[in-house]
């Protein structure tokens, strides 16, 4: 037997398998999120401008055919930018686990954390805006995307600032048992901050700001939690699988 025939050439993993191996489900989900986002939101404006319909159209919707099509068409339109935006997330390659359990953490923080502030704001507008006449003049008077980009901003920054604090102080630790607690308790201060900035900035003359600076917390530390747990034991099974 020529020696030349018993000596095995290394093998190369597929840079596919590897990238899917390295992959990071936050930025999967962020990279989705945005293209849902953004492919959703410009083919729903987009429409609505070729229609001629009016800047707040939705509050006065007969909802006949034409609007029944722009809504399903900006749902198929999200859907799809949603798809490629996740596969363009899940090809970028985290094989760090620190940072892809960091980004992680920071993404599920974002998501329910924004989720569950706006939840709570509208749940209070009853109290501090009126009815729901009242409630609808409100948001006509500033606009619904103003209305729902100050929303979206401040609930995102209290969100991922809550995430950073508990990622500096350990308060997450990869594969360790999350410290609830004390994650309740850094988590407080962003969000008492930007409920309070919120309310100032819509003149909403209410002390409500405290209940959601102390309710967000909870539930966005509670869901995150389970679901960063979730996620790092199925990247440890999809790991093991693809060795």
């Amino acid at each position: 037997m020529d020696w030349r025939t018993s000596v095995e050439k290394p093998t190369r993993e597929p840079s596919g398998r590897s990238r899917l191996r390295d992959g990071c489900p936050g930025l999967m989900r962020f990279f989705g999120l945005a293209g849902f986002l953004t492919a959703g939101l410009s083919a729903l404006r987009v429409g609505a401008s070729w229609l001629g319909y009016e800047p707040e159209w939705w509050f006065d919707a007969t909802w006949d055919i034409k609007t029944v099509a722009l809504v399903g068409g900006a749902f198929l339109a999200g859907g799809i930018g949603g798809l490629l935006g996740a596969s363009i997330g899940l090809s970028i390659p985290v094989p760090n686990e620190r940072v892809n359990h960091a980004l992680t953490v920071v993404w599920h923080y974002l998501a329910n954390g924004s989720i569950a502030f706006g939840f709570l704001v509208v749940l209070v507008m009853g109290r501090t805006v009126g009815d729901n006449e009242e409630i609808e003049a409100f948001v006509r008077e500033i606009g619904s995307e103003t209305f729902t980009l100050y929303l979206a901003v401040f609930s995102a920054a209290a969100s991922v600032l809550a995430a950073v604090l508990v990622l500096v102080f350990g308060l997450f630790p990869r594969g360790g048992k999350t410290r609830l607690p004390a994650a309740f308790f850094v988590a407080v201060p962003p969000s008492l901050l930007a409920s309070y900035l919120l309310f100032a900035q819509f003149g909403w003359n209410s002390r409500l700001w405290l209940l959601i600076g102390v309710l967000h917390p909870i539930a966005m530390v509670l869901v995150s939690a389970h679901l960063v747990l979730r996620d790092a034991i199925a990247r440890e099974q999809s790991r093991k699988g693809m060795i």
